[in-house]
């Protein structure tokens, strides 16, 4: 039988390769080091909250003094067999379900009513019908199928646009021309009535009993979604462009903070802030904003970063630079549009935010949201006082849609094709 030799080369030739393992740099360790914090919060404030509110929900703790004995599934079974909570799960899964039905439906035909697009789609499908029509006569069905719907889309949609704009634009109306009536003309048989003379003394009150409370949620607004945009920034970063072996799983563990229900974590929270000092105070809200608005900003700004090609950040490396000055210098210029996304976002998410401020804070730290409840007053409703407060209160907010609308649906458009 004929050997055949072969050359210690071809050898070499016949070895797999052997995928060599990526030696973290110090760059590598730095971006560690940035995503070690947010890592670290949301593992205590969102795991470790909820897994002590899952400890609890198991033992014998039904008074004020804690009975950590273990109860099983007693109190859950208590729960299940309670008829209130019964018609409230109900009532809430019909909700639900109609209601994101209702939202997905009209909210693509409203979508579709102001694409850019829609006058040339309309003008073309048009034009297909009329050829059709021209061109093949035993085809004349379709072809007026076609330019019938090019015909009727237009309108329907336009009518859809001003039914559901008329609907949005009543409670807005009711609280304008509401505010702007004397006291002794509020009332419910003349609500849809114009205000017989203007009258602004609703908002002078309204401004004197709100004014120390929209300080207090300027003074959270602002830091709070600062923190929140750069550390989200700086997640976004590192998961996008400095990846590592369960990165993707890491991410996924994060976003689980945007999905809990805050009233879940909010005993463990209050009794956290009340031993760290940070109970009933601004810094203690803006903390507590800050945490649970890193899931929905590191969401958004990997997305984000996620467009932006490996080949510019490469070429950064060959060049010298490192984890900061890539960071600095080419994602920061990049992601000016992002950064008024996540600020938009953040603002209007804190400023309206009503629970945590409810529960953290009392008397003078409390925001503008907060305070807008208390206005009512007890016996007497000053319901022009209620309408001037609220409408106030909704104008920062408003103020920054107006001034920074465009940009916000640029950013959301700019992290859409790839991530």
């Amino acid at each position: 039988m004929e050997t055949v030799n072969i050359t210690p080369a071809e050898k070499t030739a016949y070895v797999p390769a052997v995928r060599k393992k990526r030696k973290w740099t110090a760059d590598h360790w730095l971006a560690a080091a940035f995503l070690a914090p947010s890592v670290v919060l949301i593992f205590l404030f969102v795991y470790g909250f909820i897994g002590w509110t899952g400890y609890v929900s198991l033992s014998n703790w039904n008074s004020l003094v804690p009975d950590w004995s273990f109860a099983g599934l007693k109190n859950y079974l208590y729960l299940f067999h309670d008829f209130r909570f019964q018609a409230d799960l109900r009532n809430t899964l019909v909700f639900t379900v109609l209601f994101i039905a209702a939202v997905i439906v009209l909210g693509q035909l409203l979508a579709i009513l102001l694409d850019q697009k829609l006058r040339g789609d309309c003008d073309r499908d048009a034009a297909v019908g009329r050829h059709l029509y021209r061109s093949v006569s035993h085809l004349k069905p379709q072809g007026g199928i076609v330019m019938a719907r090019s015909m009727w889309a237009r309108p329907f949609l336009y009518l859809l646009a001003l039914v559901m704009s008329v609907f949005f634009l009543l409670p807005v109306y009711v609280m304008v021309t509401t505010s702007l009536k004397p006291l002794d003309e509020v009332t419910l048989a003349d609500m849809w009535k114009l205000p017989s003379t203007i009258d602004w003394s609703s908002y002078a009150t309204a401004f004197d009993k709100l004014a120390p409370n929209f300080w207090n949620s300027i003074l959270l607004v602002v830091p709070a979604t600062l923190l929140s945009a750069l550390l989200g920034s700086l997640n976004g970063y590192v998961l996008s462009k400095w990846k590592f072996k369960g990165a993707d799983t890491l991410f996924t563990l994060i976003l689980f903070g945007m999905f809990i229900p805050y009233q879940s974590i909010l005993i463990p929270l209050i009794q956290f802030l009340r031993e760290i000092g940070l109970y009933n105070t601004i810094p203690g809200l803006v903390f507590v904003h800050v945490v649970y608005g890193i899931p929905i900003t590191t969401l958004m700004f990997r997305n984000f970063y996620a467009a932006i090609p490996d080949e510019m950040i490469e070429s950064a490396k060959i060049d010298g630079a490192g984890f900061v000055r890539i960071f600095r210098y080419i994602m920061l210029p990049l992601s000016i549009t992002g950064f008024v996304v996540v600020a938009i976002w953040q603002f209007t998410n804190i400023w309206n935010e009503f629970l945590f401020a409810v529960t953290i804070t009392t008397s003078d730290k409390q925001p503008i949201m907060v305070a807008l409840q208390n206005l009512s007053g007890s016996q007497i409703v000053q319901w022009n006082v209620q309408m001037a407060g609220a409408l106030l209160a909704a104008l920062p907010t408003l103020l920054v849609y107006i001034f920074l609308g465009k940009y916000f649906v640029r950013g959301l458009l700019a992290g859409s094709v790839k991530g």
